[in-house]
C-alpha cells in the first residue's frame, strides 16, 4: 500500500497543496468514485466546504444535505493508511481550542454538514489528522473579509463588514509546511490559529485607502474568532495559542496581496 490520493485537487487548499507535493490520485468532487475499492498509503481530503468556499452563494440547504450524503457514501468504499482531513474551525466554538466541544449545530444546517461529515470521517478511518482552519486569506468573498475589501461602486458606501470583527487569516501558502509540521508529532486534532486581526486593523495595514468605507461599530456585530491551539508551542514560542506573530501575518498577507 503506497499510492496517495487527493480530494479536492482543484480547490484553492488542493492547488497550491499538489504543487508542492506529487500525489498518484487527484480527483475532484464528481471523480471520487475512481477511488473506490482501493486502499492508500496517504489521502488527503478538503472538506467541500473550501471546495467553493464557506460564504459562496447558490446551493440551497437541500441540495447541500445531498450532496453530504453522497459524499460520505463514495468515500465509504475507500481505504486509506492514514487521512489527512482539512476542514473549517467553524464546528469548534469562537473561544474554543482542539480540547473544546464541538459546536451544537443549532438549526443551523452548515455547522450540522460539518459536523456530521467529520464525525463519519473520524469514525470510518482510523489514522486521522484533522487540520481545522479559522479563515483562508484569499481576495474571493466567498472565502473570507479579504474578499471583501474592495472600493464599492459607490465611493461614498460603507463596505459590508463589520469594524471590530475579529478574524483568524490563514495564509494558504502555509499549508504544507504546517500539516508536515503536525504529522510526527501524533495528534488526532491542530487548530491552525493565527492572531485575531479586526477588520479595522486590516483596513489600516493593508487597505488604507478604504478607511472612509469603513462603517460604524454596532452592539449587534459579529464578535469573531478567538480560537486558539494546544499545540501552537510546536510552530511558535511563547505559548501564546497561536502559530505565528501578529506582525509576521500582517507582513505575510501585505506581501501576497502587493501592498
Amino acid at each position: 500500500m503506497t499510492d496517495t490520493a487527493f480530494i479536492g485537487a482543484t480547490s484553492p487548499l488542493g492547488k497550491i497543496w499538489t504543487s508542492k507535493r506529487y500525489f498518484d490520485y487527484l480527483v475532484d468532487q464528481n471523480e471520487i468514485h475512481l477511488l473506490q475499492g482501493h486502499a492508500y498509503a496517504v489521502l488527503v481530503i478538503i472538506d467541500p466546504v473550501f471546495w467553493t468556499g464557506p460564504y459562496a452563494e447558490g446551493q440551497d440547504d437541500n441540495a447541500k444535505d445531498g450532496y453530504a450524503f453522497h459524499f460520505k457514501r463514495q468515500l465509504s468504499d475507500i481505504k486509506a493508511e492514514r487521512i489527512i482531513y482539512i476542514t473549517s474551525a467553524d464546528i469548534i466554538p469562537e473561544d474554543g481550542d482542539e480540547l473544546s466541544p464541538l459546536r451544537d449545530p443549532a438549526g443551523n444546517p452548515g455547522i450540522n454538514r460539518q459536523r456530521d461529515l467529520y464525525n463519519f470521517i473520524n469514525k470510518q478511518f482510523g489514522r486521522v489528522l484533522n487540520v481545522f482552519i479559522p479563515e483562508l486569506a484569499i481576495s474571493d468573498p466567498a472565502f473570507g473579509v479579504l474578499g471583501l475589501l474592495t472600493p464599492p461602486a459607490d465611493k461614498k458606501a460603507s463596505l459590508p463588514v463589520a469594524l471590530l470583527e475579529q478574524h483568524q487569516l490563514y495564509p494558504i501558502n502555509r499549508l504544507v509546511d504546517d500539516v508536515e509540521r503536525a504529522i510526527p508529532l501524533g495528534i488526532e486534532n491542530v487548530i491552525l490559529a493565527t492572531p485575531p486581526v479586526t477588520t479595522c486593523e486590516l483596513v489600516e495595514q493593508l487597505y488604507p485607502e478604504l478607511a472612509d468605507n469603513l462603517p460604524d461599530a454596532r452592539t449587534s456585530d459579529s464578535r469573531g474568532s478567538t480560537r486558539t491551539s494546544i499545540h501552537s508551542f510546536h510552530w511558535h514560542d511563547p505559548k501564546d495559542g497561536y502559530i505565528t506573530t501578529k506582525e509576521d501575518l500582517l507582513n505575510t498577507l501585505g506581501a501576497m496581496l502587493d501592498h
